[in-house]
């Protein structure tokens, strides 16, 4: 069964064939009762084109049963009146009008995606114009399908996800019969606001709860694995408690989402397993805090060595789970660590309005042999930060901010300050500023020779040290300026450098 799509209109058709609709009568005093209600569904399970494609209509109880997102419901109701008489000579029997409602019902306390209205419901008794729905001459009860499919919401239920509920939505379905087509009912103004019948004694209505789950058919985009990180390598001393830390585990079913939050409406639980793979002497991790760390265990290690253990997490989703390791290095006695020492190599002389100059930072060393980090700043001349005017129309960065080497294009002439941050992996770190003479010249990137360039500046393009005066430098590549034509030369040398 194909159908186009979801219709905006009420969805209310009348299944008994050839009964005369009638006009609206004030006579008879018996309201109209439900007598009974059944359903039927009609699950949707895809799309083609714009066609949404359906399976054919089965019985579906409301007590026991779930539908889906798209799926479209019926519901057949057996109406009654007293004032029907059923006498042949009755042609003008008092008619009936329609309401139907589904009322948004999430459960206290258990947080629920709240769903978009049914397109199908309406406030108001159907049909809104003219004639209402009769049954036909000599008989006495009416029968009458309503359609509701169901409506998109995003998530799933959090208590669902863990086990206290077997639903993500519910609605408080609410049929309604009238003989008047504009009875005195207090709605509220939300569609989905529950405030179940509100109507004077000319109404009477039946109520169902409607239980709904996540269509699969919809989530497109599939559930990513989780990738286990196990973190950094360690080296500590012998008897030390280790903490190994997988927190920093990324799921990217879960951004946006505390893992741990247990009102959230849709994640993964990520499992997370510990244990000793190689190493001097087994030692077992434990978990000292399950509930709320449940990434992070514990070793004491005695034994002098080398230790590697492998986290494995899994989404419960995914067939396979993802693994990583993380090696600790347990020597006797942890050498004391010492600072590194920022350096910076850059331009001796003026640099025209247009030019690119390098910094190099190559030079800095660490005593202990630390791999460094860098990072590179325009500061203004007290070394503070530059408020964001300047630091947008002063030098422009071109590249290189947290490599050795980072390379500026000078955009208006003036003094200008720049620091390296230099830092190991235990955090400790150096700073170094250096200054630059920028002048104005009638062609941008013209080298300007040692010698004229000391004439204009003086030795004012010098690096300052620690105490602020000048210091001598040694010309960046060979020379004061780098000219443009060598940038790309330069930029590829540092193609793969993160952007700060």
């Amino acid at each position: 069964m194909k159908r186009t799509g979801i219709a905006c209109v009420l969805g209310l058709f009348l299944v008994l064939s050839g009964i005369p609709a009638t006009q609206a009568q004030d006579e008879g005093n018996a309201p109209p009762v439900i007598t009974n209600v059944t359903w039927e569904i009609e699950e949707y399970v895809g799309a083609s084109g714009s066609l949404y494609l359906y399976l054919n209509p089965v019985a579906f109880d409301p007590d026991s049963d779930l539908a889906s997102e798209r799926d479209i419901l019926i519901a057949t109701l057996t109406i009654t009146d007293a004032d029907w008489t059923g006498a042949a000579d009755d042609t003008d029997q008092e008619p009936v009008f329609i309401r139907q409602r589904a009322y948004w019902f999430p459960l206290v306390d258990y947080p629920s995606p709240e769903p978009g209205p049914f397109l199908e419901c309406d406030r108001l008794f159907q049909p809104r114009e003219g004639d209402g729905f009769a049954p036909g001459v000599g008989q006495t009860t009416l029968t009458i399908s309503l359609e509701f499919t169901i409506p998109e919401w995003v998530g799933k239920n959090q208590a669902r996800l863990r086990g206290d509920v077997t639903w993500d939505v519910r609605w408080l379905v609410e049929l309604g019969v009238s003989n008047n087509q504009d009875p005195d009912c207090q709605d509220s103004a939300s569609a989905n606001a529950f405030v179940p019948g509100g109507c004077g004694a000319d109404v009477t209505f039946d109520y169902q709860l409607l239980y709904a789950v996540a269509n699969s058919v919809l989530d497109t985009g599939g559930n990513p694995p989780a990738f286990a990180d196990a973190g950094i390598d360690m080296v500590v001393a012998a008897g030390t408690t280790v903490e190994l830390d997988g927190s920093q585990t990324y799921d990217g079913y879960n951004i946006g989402f505390d893992a741990l939050d247990p009102n959230v409406f849709e994640k993964d639980r990520i499992e997370y397993s510990w244990e000793w793979i190689t190493g001097p002497e087994p030692v077992e991790p434990k978990y000292p805090d399950p509930t709320n760390k449940p990434a992070v265990a514990e070793v004491t290690l005695n034994a002098v060595g080398t230790y590697t253990y492998r986290l494995t997490v899994d989404d419960g989703v995914n067939s396979l789970p993802t693994t990583d390791t993380v090696t600790v290095e347990v020597v006797s006695t942890i050498p004391e660590n010492r600072a590194p020492t920022a350096t910076i190599v850059g331009p001796t002389a003026a640099v025209l309005v247009g030019q690119v100059l390098m910094l190099d930072g190559t030079v800095s060393s660490d005593p202990d042999g630390d791999e460094l980090t860098f990072r590179w700043r325009q500061t203004d001349e007290l070394g503070g930060n530059l408020t964001i005017e300047d630091a947008t129309r002063l030098f422009q960065p071109l590249g290189g901010l947290e490599a050795p080497i980072s390379a500026w294009q000078a955009t208006q002439e003036g003094t200008y300050y720049f620091r390296l941050i230099v830092t190991d992996p235990s955090g400790m770190m150096d700073t170094k500023t250096t200054s630059v003479l920028v002048m104005e010249a009638g062609t941008a990137g013209v080298t300007i020779s040692q010698d004229s360039a000391d004439e204009k500046t003086s030795g004012d393009g010098g690096n300052l040290g620690d105490d602020g005066m000048q210091q001598p430098a040694t010309a960046a590549f060979g020379g004061s300026l780098l000219p443009l034509a060598a940038l790309p030369v330069m930029l590829s040398l540092m193609r793969g450098r993160k952007r700060w």
